[in-house]
């Protein structure tokens, strides 16, 4: 394992002393009015509404869920009331 570091170590160092050009993309180092910026932009854009959608679907049919749960359980009294109120 140590020698394996040390045949990679002088390239590791040659990685991290180069210019600042080498160690980031256009996005990341500053150039943020460039193409590649944009498209991360609305890329992120995206994902982000994609998400949420699925989230507020997830969560509206659950809520739709419940509502007819609750709409079912009262029509249930209302015919059982029926009932006993028609039978003597």
């Amino acid at each position: 394992m140590m020698i394996h570091l040390k045949k990679i170590a002088p390239a590791i160092l040659i990685t991290l002393a180069s210019s600042e050009k080498v160690q980031a993309c256009a996005t990341c180092f500053g150039q943020s009015d460039s193409k590649l910026a944009d498209g991360m932009s609305w890329g992120i854009l995206t994902l982000i509404v994609v998400a949420y959608s699925v989230l507020i679907g997830i969560g509206a049919f659950f809520a739709y869920l419940v509502y007819r749960g609750n709409r079912m359980a009262s029509q249930m009294e209302m015919t059982a009331d029926a009932e006993s109120n028609s039978n003597p």
